[in-house]
């Protein structure tokens, strides 16, 4: 393995992993949701009581966020328990829901619009058509063509 283990400060300790590493560790978390199946409800049809949290620290945060969503409803959540782990759950986590986490009146207004509906078909979530974040509207082509990437 070629991840690594640095000393920060004199308790912390900070775990350095390459992007398959961290793609074996998902994809354990999500085998060990099927195995333990009612515990976390997952198969099951009964919402997950542990919170899962889906996020990334891949380079392109929509792209390899959206594979996650995908692998969740794959491993058996549904399309929307699988999108609100990536929205309502972690605002819960840490402490935003009043803020964000869903779209509601006085929340904060980062959306994506997409063609097509997730719900029916979660894959749907990689066809963003706008992104609205921070009071201000994106093309994803723009977006994308920033950080390099040809749309």
């Amino acid at each position: 393995m070629s991840g690594s283990v640095t000393k920060r400060n004199h308790s912390r300790f900070r775990v350095v992993l390459d992007s398959d590493q961290l793609a074996a560790i998902r994809i354990i978390i999500i085998g060990v949701g099927l195995i333990m199946g009612g515990a976390l409800g997952i198969a099951t049809g009964v919402a997950p009581s542990v919170p899962i949290v889906a996020g990334t620290d891949q380079a392109v945060p929509g792209f390899s966020l959206d594979r996650e969503i995908e692998l969740y409803v794959q491993a058996g959540f549904t399309p929307m328990e699988a999108i609100q782990a990536a929205t309502l759950v972690p605002a819960r986590a840490m402490g935003m829901e009043k803020d964000s986490g869903t779209i509601e009146v006085g929340k904060r207004a980062d959306v994506i619009l997409v063609d097509g509906n997730p719900l029916e078909n979660i894959s749907d979530i990689r066809k963003v058509s706008t992104v609205f974040a921070a009071g201000r509207k994106y093309e994803p082509a723009a977006l994308w063509t920033s950080v390099g990437f040809k749309p």
